[in-house]
């Protein structure tokens, strides 16, 4: 395969990357501009071209966590031995979405106990009116920020219409709908119990007796208002209805507004913007019905205040009342949803689907159906979607280098980076149909395996650059130590006959034309990547994986050199601005090198003590045990000077020297020395 830009294989700053070098960089822009221009879901505006959403840019839920779910998969990672981390990674979003909602009935509730109770006659006017009706606007305001943040990591939903509607519009999993909803209800019923025994003195003093529990409608002292809502008297069925749909469609349309990235958007400011926005319909639209606009937050303290002596009357106040806010919001919000996403929305909703999203009704994919209900597709569909995936193998891969080379510097702001790491690391079918498609993982498949391999020497090459790019080592296919990838890479890796004149002795093709060879650099991805989990392990944690992030390091100006000190007594000084400017390599800086090797007796053991089997034929699968070096060099530059004659007339030629270090084998000469060379393009 014709590379779009020089590659060569570096190990630094904690990583061995795949430094993409491009010649030119088009803008610093994270769209990308897709090959095929028939892409799904792509719009045009008044300062770009044609792009392809490479991302939603409506990600779903009020918060974004997307960015830290891989931080957390690998934290889960280092303990997930422990019974209880085992636990907590599957409760953990249900039970954010339980503390989310008790923290919002704490300050909601709270706040209209402290209003209304404080109104009491039978108190002393020195503790009378302690509030009025704009602090509940306040209360529920600010406690729907901050159970936005407790419950930050599941979405922040606090209410079941709004995972309803992230469900129907924004592709949120149906099957999480139904604990969410019971977690939500059982945070409020447990918020709405802390309020009540808070509060049950003061209760006592306003209704005048501890045994008086009684409800709007049937008594002046009612005190069940503090934990739900009841219509005014003179509001009809109708107005009751009306009132909880707009508050309820006002929600929804301002959350999705918040969220779409494509629009201004609030970024990490949605909490705040939700403060703002539960305050403005407290103010303008809350007094008739007490805009509950979510089942949880009306049902589960109803339920409790029914469970607690306030009597059937819960229920029937209002003309039974109290099955509107179940319902109403359901509707509202998706009505608010429908209007943003028909007028506003660009972005990949069933909106945005033929006949408004009414196809699916109407002419429903049952597969699909099956897919989105489950989280997965039946082992039949998976075979076969791999099947169909692999036959893009070239666009992929095209494509992925073009959003690698369009990615922003920044990782954590990427929504290129962002998308091609849960399309991969998510999805199972896209690792088996793209990443898994080389010589390496053909010596290791079972035969029982599922979908094509590549036909030709370019498609596995092609595969193996993709597995590279995407940086985190597969190392085992399949369920059974038959699929483990290692030994086979440890037979490419470690068989002399690669390397010769013609291969300039490195990783580099066969046939003399110095391109890279990806799957010799697969190999040795996946051996220092399994080198340095074993030392991990041993190490007890006291070294972490270096691979754990994908396409780290894989995209331009994506390697950043640590700080440099600049106090004299540092190992490493600080090159001068007009030297520096001239290191095209990045030489200068701390380098973090691992070094893998096989004991020498055991290398010429598997190399001569026995007939070279026929060329184009690797030898036997090596399963083994090799030493491994961790070693920290400093490096600076010392000198630069013009090509030579024999030189890449467009490079200097950077003199460097500096020292090494061992991190963990001191006693090592070859890997605790000074050192001194010279860096030249292309050698």
């Amino acid at each position: 395969m014709a590379n779009s830009f020089p590659s060569t294989p570096r190990t630094a700053n904690g990583k061995t990357d795949i430094e993409i070098l491009p010649g030119a960089r088009r803008s610093d822009s994270d769209e990308a501009t897709f090959a095929q221009s028939d892409r799904p879901y792509t719009h045009k505006d008044s300062s770009s071209d044609e792009h392809a959403y490479a991302f939603y840019a409506e990600h779903g839920p009020p918060i974004d966590n997307f960015n830290n779910q891989k931080r957390l998969e690998d934290d889960y990672a280092h303990h997930n031995k422990l019974w209880w981390s085992r636990v907590r990674h599957y409760i953990r979003d249900p039970a954010a979405e339980f503390f989310g909602t008790f923290i919002m009935i704490v300050f909601g509730d709270g706040s209209v106990a402290q209003v209304l109770l404080s109104s009491s006659p039978n108190l002393d006017k020195a503790n009378q009116n302690k509030g009025e009706y704009q602090s509940i606007s306040w209360g529920w305001g600010i406690g729907v920020m901050l159970g936005v943040y407790v419950a930050g990591c599941a979405g922040g939903h606090l209410n079941p219409a709004v995972t309803f509607c992230n469900c129907l519009y924004r592709g949120f999993p149906w099957r999480k709908l139904p604990i969410y909803a019971c977690a939500q209800v059982a945070g409020c019923f447990c918020g709405a119990a802390v309020i009540y025994g808070n509060y049950k003195s003061a209760i006592n003093v306003y209704e005048g007796s501890p045994d008086r529990r009684t409800v709007p409608g049937y008594s002046e002292t009612a005190t069940a208002g503090v934990f739900c809502t009841y219509p005014q008297p003179f509001l009809e069925k109708k107005g009751q209805f009306f009132s909880e749909i707009i508050g309820s469609a006002v929600l929804i349309f301002v959350i999705f507004a918040l969220k779409d990235d494509n629009n201004l958007g609030a970024g990490n400011m949605v909490p705040l913007a939700l403060f703002f926005l539960i305050f403005g319909i407290g103010a303008t639209l809350g007094w008739e019905t007490g805009y509950a606009i979510n089942l949880a937050r009306d049902f589960g303290p109803r339920l409790f205040t029914y469970f607690v002596g306030y009597g059937h009357e819960v229920w029937s106040a209002g003309n039974y009342y109290f099955w509107i806010p179940m319902v109403a919001p359901f509707i509202g919000g998706t009505f608010g949803g429908f209007l943003y996403d028909v007028f506003v929305f660009t972005g990949k909703s069933p909106v945005n689907t033929p006949w408004l999203g009414l196809k699916r009704i109407l002419r429903p994919d049952i597969a699909a159906v099956r897919e989105e209900m489950l989280g997965k597709p039946k082992d039949a569909d998976k075979s076969k979607s791999g099947r169909e995936k692999v036959e893009n193998l070239e666009f992929v891969c095209r494509t992925i280098e073009n959003l690698l080379l369009n990615s922003s510097t920044d990782a954590g702001q990427s929504l290129n980076i962002g998308f091609l790491a849960k399309y991969f690391s998510q999805e199972d079918v896209n690792q088996e149909a793209f990443l898994c498609r080389s010589s390496l993982f053909e010596r290791a498949r079972p035969e029982a395996s599922s979908g094509p391999l590549p036909r030709t020497e370019n498609e596995r090459q092609m595969s193996a650059k993709l597995h590279c790019l995407y940086g985190v080592p597969i190392e085992c296919h399949g369920r059974t130590r038959s699929g483990w990838t290692y030994p086979h890479a440890c037979s490419k890796v470690y068989d002399l006959r690669n390397y010769t004149d013609a291969t300039l002795w490195g990783p580099f093709r066969e046939d003399g034309s110095q391109r890279v060879d990806w799957e010799r650099l697969e190999a040795i991805m996946v051996i220092l990547g399994h080198n340095i989990q074993n030392f991990s392990n041993r190490a007890k944690g006291g070294v972490k994986p270096i691979w754990s992030n994908p396409f780290q390091g894989a995209y331009p100006k994506s390697f950043k050199n640590p700080l440099r000190k600049t106090d004299e007594t540092s190992h490493v000084k600080e090159v001068s601005s007009s030297l520096e400017a001239q290191d095209p390599f990045g030489v200068t800086g701390t380098w973090f090198r691992v070094v893998c090797f096989l004991d020498y007796h055991e290398l010429h053991a598997y190399n001569f003590s026995t007939p070279d089997p026929p060329p184009g034929v690797p030898r036997p699968a090596l399963d083994t045990v090799e030493a491994i070096r961790l070693i920290i060099m400093n490096i600076r530059v010392t000198k630069v000077e013009p090509p030579g004659e024999d030189d890449h007339q467009s490079y200097p030629v950077v003199h460097f020297r500096g020292s090494s270090r061992s991190m963990h084998a001191s006693w090592d000469p070859n890997a605790n020395s000074t050192i001194r060379g010279a860096s030249l393009c292309g050698v």
